[in-house]
């Protein structure tokens, strides 16, 4: 299970960005931001967040589906990017509810 002081980081940074009433793109974000420390695994996620894996499952396979999370456990983000890594994020929140979808185009 993840440290409860980073998972308590992860709620407050999104509280602050979706707000605390956001429920499924509060929980989008969450498994995003623990499939960053745990990778791209629905069971290894559900287990860092103390959740069923059933919580996770929705948004795992959209995200398997747009190459955001890679078959081999990788997960294919640049969130770090000072300039644009928070709408990359929440692009890839919303590609998480399957509200839109990812261009799997090679990186160069």
């Amino acid at each position: 299970m993840l440290d409860a002081a980073l998972l308590s980081e992860f709620g407050a940074m999104l509280d602050e960005t979706c707000g605390k009433e956001a429920g499924d793109e509060r929980d989008a974000g969450v498994v995003l931001l623990a499939s960053a420390h745990v990778g791209g695994d629905a069971s290894k996620v559900a287990e860092a967040l103390g959740w069923d894996v059933a919580r996770v499952k929705p948004f795992a396979k959209r995200l398997v589906e747009n190459g955001v999370w890679r078959k081999d456990g990788k997960v294919a983000v640049d969130w770090a990017n000072p300039e644009d890594g928070g709408i990359s994020f929440a692009c890839d929140v919303n590609v998480a509810l399957g509200y839109m979808g990812r261009a799997n185009t090679p990186r160069r």
